[in-house]
């Protein structure tokens, strides 16, 4: 017994379970930064807003019928970031593989810094945009591009401007 007491306090027992630890809290950083590791990682930090698009970037695609209806309630600001500032994250959560894939290609087509959440756990019906404070314009400018009726809904967002999750309609 004297000589398992002795292993565990030694110095060298101490030194290799440190190491080990070490090892493991690297390993499991790698694992949830590597893409499609772990749970959905996004880039932290802001951005401030750029000039406003041209006539030819803010054209709208035609993606779906569904006209686009919001409700300006503060102040359009008179610049909006560029789009490729703008960190979007798109969830699927009721609408068909194939919507998502052409809603997820077109945002990329516009420049949209587009990431990809992990499918919701329930359907939702009608689609909704959150966006973190300061960034309303650019939710009305990302459903209006993508012909959507979604709901606007601010929320105090980490590291993402917009998060578009994608309902039946």
């Amino acid at each position: 017994m004297d000589f398992i007491l002795r292993i565990v306090q030694s110095r060298a027992i101490k030194v290799v379970a440190l190491v080990f630890l070490l090892a493991l809290a690297f390993a499991g950083t790698l694992y949830l930064l590597l893409p499609g590791g772990g749970k959905f990682v996004v880039q932290t930090g802001g951005r401030p807003p750029e000039p406003a698009p041209t006539e030819a970037e803010s054209s709208p695609i035609s993606i779906s019928p569904t006209p686009t209806t919001t409700s300006r309630t503060e102040a359009t600001p008179t610049a909006l970031p560029e789009r490729s500032k703008i960190i979007l994250v798109i969830q699927l959560a009721g609408a068909s593989p194939e919507e998502y894939a052409k809603i997820t290609d077109a945002a990329r087509s516009l420049g949209y810094a587009v990431r990809s959440a992990p499918p919701a756990s329930e359907s939702i019906d009608r689609s909704i945009i959150k966006y973190r404070p300061g960034y309303k314009s650019s939710a009305e400018r990302l459903a209006e591009e993508i012909r959507s009726s979604a709901q606007l809904v601010e929320e105090p967002l980490s590291g993402v401007d917009l998060w578009l999750i994608l309902g039946r309609s």
